[in-house]
């Protein structure tokens, strides 16, 4: 039987394969999220490889990644966060795939070709996946629609586009359709309704619940305090003795996410002012991420900007590209951020891990009013 029936359940399936394997425990319930918080960390690395063509940079994309609070987080505890985010970062890596494939060929003589269709079916198949598991995936959708008409319309001849349209017709909506259906077959309807009925009835349920929503939590907070951290959200604290608890928080990495701020400006900037294309591929996946959460009405909370946060990174690995290639010290400039970011996780490794710590360290570590770590 379903008992969590708000979002669609391909992440539950994931799940659920973990505790087939390793039984209904602690481990079972997250050693998926796990896996896929570790499968998210190679994917990062191959999507700053091909951006930015420098191991040294895609490694230090890759670093700021890993030690972000919220990744670490999202793949310690049994949630479908970290599948979506993981598909939803694979289906922006083929559509960049598909826009720099080929693109020293004269476009007019082509015919199709696996070497630019793969790279559609691939990412088509996982916005199927990311979709099926949580609706955040029609955002990202959204944002492969705009960079692929925008590349498409602008690269291929008449012919090619109308034979690109219809294979995208295949990979972008009938397989979509046919993987969210599917993923509804776990759940048992309570009139033993067929699999497309389970299917519609369920989304219509899942509409209703969001968008009917009405309740207030303590650790909400609106999209606008998202990128500043304003509000983590407190997942646990039990306390180990009379000094001591057990806590653990979902955040940001403030070393990663208030710099991010500025990076992100400065790829927008790069463009609307100098049309600098990878800045356009990279402003527009975040916002494809972010901007569809300004008119939710219902509470939301600061996990929901994780999906948005891949693409802040990789914008900072985009400013960080440009640090090497203008200034003389941008190299050793880089090396040493990493190094800070990498000192803030270890500071706040207690408060976001679940390990002991004293109530007095986690007051410390208070820098804004409304971040309450332990309790």
């Amino acid at each position: 039987q379903t008992y969590e029936t708000t979002h669609p359940h391909f992440g539950k399936i994931l799940i659920s394969i973990g505790i087939a394997l390793f039984g209904m425990n602690p481990f079972g319930w997250r050693v998926m999220s796990a896996l896929f918080g570790i499968f998210i960390i190679g994917i990062m690395y191959l999507f700053a490889k091909k951006l930015f063509g420098n191991t040294f940079l895609a490694t230090a994309t890759t670093g700021l990644f890993t030690f972000d609070f919220m990744h670490y987080t999202l793949s310690r505890i049994s949630t479908i966060d970290i599948f979506a985010a993981f598909f939803i970062l694979l289906m922006y890596y083929f559509m960049y795939e598909y826009m720099v494939k080929n693109h020293s060929f004269d476009y007019s003589k082509m015919k199709l070709s696996k070497d630019y269709l793969l790279p559609l079916a691939f990412c088509g198949i996982s916005m199927a996946f990311g979709i099926a598991t949580k609706w955040t995936g029609v955002y990202a959708g959204l944002g492969l629609a705009v960079l692929f008409f925008w590349y498409t319309l602008t690269h291929f001849p008449g012919k090619q586009t109308i034979g690109l349209f219809g294979f995208c017709c295949i990979f972008f909506l009938l397989i979509p359709m046919l993987v969210y259906t599917l993923s509804f077959i776990p759940v048992v309807g309570y009139d033993n309704s067929g699999l497309i009925k389970r299917t519609i009835d369920g989304s219509l349920s899942m509409f209703s619940y969001h968008s009917q929503l009405v309740a207030e939590h303590y650790y909400s907070s609106p999209f606008y305090e998202w990128p500043v951290i304003w509000m983590p959200l407190l997942y646990a604290n039990d306390a180990v003795n009379s000094t001591h608890v057990s806590a653990v928080s979902c955040m940001g990495n403030p070393a990663v996410w208030w710099p991010g701020i500025i990076c992100s400006l400065f790829v927008l900037y790069r463009w609307v002012f100098k049309k600098e294309k990878k800045a356009g591929f990279l402003f527009i996946a975040y916002a494809a991420q972010y901007i569809p959460w300004m008119s939710i009405g219902r509470i939301t909370f600061i996990y929901h900007y994780f999906p948005a946060i891949l693409f802040v990174i990789l914008m900072i690995g985009y400013t960080m590209q440009y640090l090497m290639e203008h200034f003389k010290y941008g190299k050793r400039t880089i090396t040493v951020y990493l190094g800070i970011v990498l000192v803030v996780f270890l500071i706040f490794f207690p408060v976001i891990s679940g390990i002991p710590v004293s109530t007095e360290w986690g007051m410390k570590l208070r820098l804004l009013k409304d971040w309450i770590l332990v309790l």
